[in-house]
């Protein structure tokens, strides 16, 4: 068969990479297209690296303010970004690093406050990242939630490390 297979979060399959290896060599015509955190590593995988929307390029015109935008009239259909609150969403969109969850998560909260305030109180906690939202998964509810998830995810020597280098002030090289 000629079929295109897509699968998310597929570092939850167990036995994935051994799976995804049997489909290969037996269906040669088959594609598949899967999101994992972590890499399956066999011969036909093929990475590509998704970061955050582009921020910095074309400010309000960017992807990620085109995006912050679009969940906001999702929640509040009259929503207008004034003129004086474009300066905040573009520091928003900077300080988010451009994550659509993070962004769509800020836009919810469109209903009761505008964007300086938005941000202002993203800048005091990232706690303040909670989805209204109640279909949402509850690795996606929170900001909080998707980087207890990712570091659920580290192995035991990578959470040392990161907990070490969360210590460190200054710059610092890979060795």
């Amino acid at each position: 068969k000629e079929m295109l297979l897509v699968g998310d979060n597929f570092e939850q399959v167990e036995n994935g990479a051994s799976l995804i290896a049997k489909i290969v060599a037996a269906a040669p015509r088959v594609q598949l297209l899967l999101t994992s955190q972590q890499p399956l590593n066999i011969q036909a995988e093929r990475r590509f690296t998704v970061g955050g929307l582009d921020y910095a390029e074309l400010g309000e015109t960017s992807e990620a303010a085109q995006f912050f935008l679009n969940s906001a009239r999702r929640v509040n259909s009259d929503f207008r970004l004034a003129e004086a609150d474009v300066p905040a969403l573009l520091e928003l969109c900077r300080l988010l690093d451009g994550m659509p969850l993070a962004l769509e998560i800020a836009a919810g909260w469109v209903r009761m406050m505008d964007c300086p305030t938005i941000l202002r109180e993203t800048k005091r906690s990232l706690d303040f990242l909670v989805s209204p939202m109640r279909d949402m998964p509850a690795r996606h509810q929170s900001l909080r939630a998707v980087l207890t998830r990712s570091w659920e995810l580290l192995s035991v020597s990578l959470q040392e490390a990161l907990r070490r280098l969360a210590l460190f002030a200054g710059g610092f090289r890979l060795e």
